[in-house]
């Protein structure tokens, strides 16, 4: 019985070192997205503006804008996908400020109103830490936003006994949690095997017609450098 739970131990520390080396290498490509592609793109942009009026190219107007217009869908393309990996906000301003920017993209993106409220006194997080909350909050969301069909959801953020609380609600179409499947909601057990690793836990409230909420626990350590 030592053994197994030994066994046991020894799995979910290799899990959450696997999770935190994920969250490690999200964050360097994110970097390498913004500090050199996004960059890049944005010196292409402003030297492709110089050509435009310039006699030069008279005649190619129409083929300049489109250009141009190529050229706006891969820069916001790129800031999609930088901040599907791992904004780097995350890491310069935290993870509630990230999260409050994400709901207004998703607001925007997808016509869905999200409320963020946080709780005084939440410490800052070591940097592991807000990259696995950060993704499972914007897996959560999505799975919000596809299935369902609320009309707006809500992330409260406290801090308690040592635990960092993160609540979503939503007043969709619910469902019955005990008629899930694991391959029907592989993100949500994902999730709470994540959470597990770190000792915390997810907690889901669902029911048809009552809406849906997910309660994710995670212990804390602070970020000394902040």
């Amino acid at each position: 019985m030592e053994h197994a739970r030994d066994q046991t131990a020894d799995l979910r520390k290799l899990a959450l070192e696997l999770s935190m080396a994920e969250v490690r290498e999200r964050r360097r490509i994110a970097e390498d997205l913004h500090d050199h592609l996004g960059q890049y793109l944005a010196l292409i942009q402003m030297k492709l503006s110089t050509f435009q009026g310039n006699t030069m190219f008279c005649g190619q107007e129409q083929e300049l804008v489109e250009i141009q217009n190529l050229l706006n869908k891969a820069i916001q393309f790129t800031r999609h996908l930088t901040m599907a990996v791992s904004p780097t906000m995350l890491y310069d301003l935290g993870l509630i400020p990230t999260l409050r920017w994400l709901a207004e993209q998703y607001e925007r993106q997808y016509q869905l109103p999200i409320t963020v409220t946080a709780k005084k006194g939440i410490p800052e997080l070591q940097p592991d830490i807000r990259g696995v909350l950060y993704r499972s909050i914007r897996e959560l969301l999505l799975n919000v936003i596809k299935h369902a069909g609320a009309g707006h959801a809500g992330l409260n953020i406290s801090f308690e006994r040592g635990l960092i609380v993160i609540t979503l609600t939503d007043d969709g179409d619910g469902f019955d949690p005990d008629a899930l499947d694991h391959e029907n909601a592989f993100g949500l057990f994902s999730i709470r095997e994540r959470m597990m690793y770190l000792g915390g836990s997810l907690d889901l409230e669902s029911a048809p017609g009552k809406g849906t909420t997910v309660t994710i626990r995670c212990p804390v350590m602070e970020d000394a450098a902040g």
